[in-house]
């Protein structure tokens, strides 16, 4: 966005203050519905530029008038999801400025970590597997942002489910107050301990749930023995995750194969990944059983890759940058 509704998506807005004779640049990105996240996600700041001068042409820009940010005089790092961001401006206003805000829309793992959400959400086993679920359980999450507005093919927010703790029980169509934690991210030593979560195999359980689904066939040296199951894949990631033995030519052959070629393993565009939804409100357990879906990380709101954009604060009044560029700066006069 520019600022200037006129020109562009207004995204938020810009203040000068003084206190005790420290000059700041207040942003304050818009949240119009009061949710504490700005209107502008899932975009998020990474940089903020500033810059003032005493003439249009002080501002950094090339001869033929393009602004260069990265030679602003104020460079601020930007971190977290705020809505409101103050840079000092040490050396005072001036009378011409400029504001430029580095925005990105993280992709991949990373993407998919950040927009995770960290609010406790609604979940529920909706049935138990049949032939041709593909899945151990159905999960339902509701409350919980992309994730339950995501249709996996069942519906928004219902995915294929897998039994994370084997001995914990959990009831069918029951809701739990849960968290959601990505299988790349720590998980909390409560959560594992209680679990007896093995989190050093996560990223070959991703491997195996990305590379062996049910109906597949295994063949074994010319040997064919059958196709994979439900629960032939339940009891492989039960070995996986909580170290436990379950022994057949097809569980070995997964497991074994997860183990030899899944550390270190990191789903790419169009893989699925792994969360854990956790349940909080349980009765006689520290936690229900854990249940791990499956979304499809190119589907869900995470791009494939890194999307990048940029924000300029011009005002009501605000001029374009000299140059073949969409730049914009403003006249500043105090009070």
């Amino acid at each position: 966005g520019v600022g200037n509704a006129k020109a562009g998506t207004l995204v938020g807005s810009a203040s000068f203050i003084t206190v005790a004779g420290v000059d700041k640049v207040r942003i304050d990105l818009t949240d119009s519905d009061g949710d504490g996240t700005p209107d502008m996600y899932p975009y998020v700041v990474t940089v903020a530029h500033i810059d003032f001068a005493d003439t249009q042409g002080g501002l950094a820009q090339t001869k033929k008038g393009n602004p260069i940010p990265g030679q602003f005089e104020y460079n601020y790092p930007v971190t977290g999801n705020s809505s409101v961001i103050e840079v000092p401006v040490t050396s005072g206003f001036k009378d011409f400025g400029a504001i430029h805000l580095d925005v990105v829309k993280l992709g991949g793992v990373n993407g998919f970590n950040y927009y995770l959400p960290n609010n406790e959400v609604t979940m529920r086993i909706t049935s138990s597997s049949t032939t041709g679920d593909s899945s151990y359980v159905t999960l339902q999450i509701t409350g919980g942002g992309f994730i339950s507005t995501y249709d996996n093919g069942d519906g928004d927010g219902i995915y294929p489910g897998w039994c994370v703790a084997k001995g914990l029980n959990i009831s069918y169509n029951t809701d739990y107050q849960a968290y959601l934690y990505s299988s790349y991210e720590d998980i909390p030593v409560a959560v594992s301990t209680a679990a007896n979560l093995y989190v050093a195999n996560l990223d070959n359980i991703n491997w195996l749930l990305n590379n062996f689904a049910e109906f597949d066939p295994i063949i074994i040296g010319g040997v064919s023995y059958g196709l994979l199951t439900d629960d032939d894949l339940q009891k492989a990631l039960w070995n996986l995750s909580n170290r436990t033995t379950y022994s057949s030519m097809r569980i070995n052959h997964i497991v074994n194969a997860a183990l030899a070629s899944g550390d270190g393993y990191e789903p790419g565009c169009n893989d699925r990944i792994v969360f854990i939804a956790v349940p909080t409100n349980t009765s006689g357990t520290t936690y229900a059983q854990l249940i791990v879906g499956q979304p499809t990380i190119a589907q869900v709101q995470v791009p494939c890759v890194d999307e990048g954009g940029t924000a300029w604060g011009d005002g009501y009044w605000g001029a374009t940058f000299g140059g073949s560029n969409w730049g914009t700066w403003f006249e500043y006069e105090a009070d």
